[in-house]
């Protein structure tokens, strides 16, 4: 019924590390290693997938140049896929199982979805010490279920969340990823990312379950840090912008039936928002010191009675974050989620493969260059 897709490239320790999860927690459907790795590296992987072959888990690799961009592999690959559902997972993360198989049921019984996700959890590992963190907030999970698509699509460029490692109908997905390789095939991928997800709400709903649906590592050498170091400065950062606008509006055509002229006009708001929206978080708007009751109590209150008050609200928040985010879940002896977050702990300490968490916080970008930006015409 699901097939997990590993994207694999140069990480043979990661990959051990995935096949080992999936196989333990015995996942029923099929795995494919997209690998593009080195020559070098190939060894390796063919190694490691070949030990972990049985007659109830028997991974298969399919194998791509090392200089093939990733757009255009996960659009083969996709091509491969004979279940009706599909999770592209990096190699580094881990994917619950069970909230896959609850995924796809519904999925299954719910025909105007396209994809189904749930909480996410991000997490590092230095030494002794592992560290988890919920990635979400009050507003997520978040359902994507307006009947209109032009409706979704706005509510997603407003409110984002990361959709691209979500369950996917493969019908929907296959389409989705051919089109979004012709025209949104950047070398960082937050084009092909955000074109994907938008696309797929064209045709259909987006599902958040209340369930622990992933644990993801965060690196100096994720795909995240490269967005925020290489995405807004690329030189033909203009050129993929206007690409992907243009395969908005064909998409636009060909799945709603608009004509050219709205298509147009629609596709260059859709594109104009989403640059805005991640914009604005890279680079938050300097604004107007306005003093709020909160600022004039750290002002004006005693250390100690500030002291106190951040003790109290991080007691409170703590116990409802643990139900907002679903955290709970992972901490029952009973539930199944439990037992995957155990072995996720133990298999993170076991590799030894260290996860610095990274991000923004960490990108320095001089005013000028800010203020250049700023005025490019494309935002």
């Amino acid at each position: 019924m699901i097939t997990i897709v590993l994207l694999s490239r140069d990480t043979s320790q990661y990959l051990r590390r995935a096949l080992d999860y999936y196989k333990t927690v015995g996942f029923k459907g099929r795995v494919f290693v997209a690998d593009s790795s080195s020559s070098e590296e190939r060894i390796q992987i063919h190694m490691i997938v070949k030990e972990f072959q049985s007659d109830l888990f028997f991974p298969v690799i399919f194998e791509y140049d090392n200089a093939t961009l990733f757009a255009e592999k996960v659009a083969l690959v996709i091509q491969e896929v004979c279940t009706p559902y599909v999770l592209l997972a990096p190699v580094d993360d881990f994917f619950s199982v069970q909230t896959l198989r609850e995924g796809a049921f519904f999925l299954r019984d719910n025909p105007d979805y396209s994809f189904v996700a749930g909480y996410q959890y991000g997490y590092t590992y230095v030494g002794v010490d592992l560290d988890w963190y919920y990635t979400g907030d009050s507003y997520h999970p978040r359902s994507i279920t307006q009947e209109n698509s032009l409706e979704r699509i706005d509510s997603y460029l407003v409110n984002y969340i990361s959709t691209f490692h979500s369950l996917f109908r493969t019908a929907v997905l296959i389409p989705v990823l051919q089109q979004s390789m012709i025209y949104a095939n950047d070398p960082c991928g937050k084009f092909l990312e955000n074109m994907v997800t938008i696309l797929a709400l064209l045709f259909g709903k987006g599902k958040y379950l209340n369930v622990p649906f992933a644990w993801r590592e965060q690196r100096q050498t994720s795909a995240g840090v490269k967005y925020h170091e290489k995405w807004l400065l690329d030189e033909n950062f203009e050129t993929y912008a206007r690409s992907m606008e243009f395969g908005i509006q064909k998409a636009l055509e060909q799945v709603l039936r608009l004509d050219s002229k709205t298509a147009d006009f629609k596709s260059k708001v859709i594109t104009q928002k989403f640059i805005e929206y991640h914009f604005n978080c890279i680079f938050p708007h300097q604004r107007r010191t306005v003093f709020s009751v909160k600022q004039l109590i750290k002002r004006l209150a005693p250390v100690r009675i500030v002291a106190g008050l951040k003790l109290v609200k991080k007691s409170f928040v703590s116990k409802r974050r643990s139900y907002i985010s679903g955290e709970h879940f992972l901490y029952e002896k009973n539930s199944f989620y439990c037992v995957e977050f155990e072995l996720v702990k133990t298999l993170i300490k076991d590799s030894k493969i260290y996860a610095y968490r990274s991000g923004i916080e960490d990108f320095k970008i001089s005013p000028k260059i800010i203020k250049d930006l700023r005025s490019h015409d494309v935002l």
